[in-house]
């Protein structure tokens, strides 16, 4: 609600009091939530052709959200004109020559040149990127580990929510075998608390209900659950099936979890049954109520 209230503010500005910054806001704002991509473009072709900024954010639209979009010579050419500006299309081309971007391979060691120069300038994108990039050493390095969270320190050092979530990360996955719950949870918590980071209320939630880095307390969970619901995130009608399954838990009631169960199976990623996948994750809710099993399985 926010952000319509907001890119109708802006659009309003930007079409009848022509504010440049405005204009700017108003496709900042919809280029990233990926809407009305019509009124981006009518906009852009209004506004000066040799405006730096503008250059800027046509570059950008041409990058992410045209599909048949090739990178020549010519564009090679604009994001470096842009990396003396700005130090995100220094940060793109570093990233596009260390990984490739659509038809273009890059070059490793031009990538790394410009990565190691964001880091020298404290670029908290290229750290927060050095510390993900040691991550992805685990276990194979020796000193991985105590890189990454050094380098992901320094980034969360620059209030990023980026270097937060691979902090937790570091602590929730068995795949770095630092697995350390308390840490764990602290990080999840700023993800919400500083970041409001939606998808940390159904983390939050989980914890709470099953007493993960934190103490069991049904009725937090179920408050981080009931958060998690408006911004759509399916699973979280699983686990207030299991919730509400909980004899301790003053919302205990095997009806109103069997009405969480069909909302999930409605409402969750695969419209249609994938036998496998879904028998492991029935399965596994049969721990809690064999019966609410059968009847899951007979209305997929």
């Amino acid at each position: 609600e926010r952000f319509n209230e907001l890119s109708a503010k802006y659009n309003e500005m930007a079409l009848k009091k022509g504010y440049f910054l405005a204009k700017l806001l108003f496709i900042y704002y919809n280029m990233y939530k990926k809407c009305n991509l019509d009124g981006i473009i009518k906009i852009l072709k209004n506004m000066s052709q040799d405006n730096t900024y503008v250059i800027a954010f046509r570059t950008l639209y041409n990058l992410y959200f045209v599909q048949d979009f090739k990178i020549d010579n010519e564009l090679i050419k604009t994001l470096w004109k842009l990396s003396k500006h700005f130090n995100y299309f220094k940060y793109f081309l570093a990233k596009i020559n260390l990984h490739g971007f659509k038809n273009y391979e890059g070059d490793k060691k031009l990538g790394n040149k410009l990565m190691i120069s964001l880091v020298k300038k404290s670029y908290c994108h290229a750290i927060i990127y050095i510390g993900r990039s040691w991550m992805s050493y685990i276990p194979n390095h020796p000193d991985a580990i105590s890189n990454a969270i050094k380098w992901l320190n320094i980034g969360d050092g620059y209030n990023q929510e980026a270097a937060v979530k691979y902090l937790r990360d570091i602590y929730l996955f068995s795949t770095f075998n630092m697995i350390n719950y308390p840490k764990m949870f602290d990080y999840t918590r700023i993800l919400w608390d500083e970041f409001k980071n939606p998808n940390a209320l159904v983390f939050l939630g989980y914890f709470y209900a099953n007493g993960i880095g934190v103490d069991i307390d049904y009725e937090k969970a179920d408050e981080y659950y009931r958060k998690a619901i408006p911004f759509g995130y399916s699973i979280v009608y699983l686990c207030k099936y299991q919730l509400h399954l909980k004899e301790n838990f003053s919302g205990y009631n095997i009806d109103i979890a069997n009405s969480f169960m069909l909302i999930y199976m409605k409402y969750s990623n695969h419209n249609v049954f994938d036998k496998e996948k879904d028998e492991k994750m029935l399965l596994m809710i049969a721990k809690d109520n064999i019966n609410l099993c059968a009847v899951s399985y007979t209305h997929l």
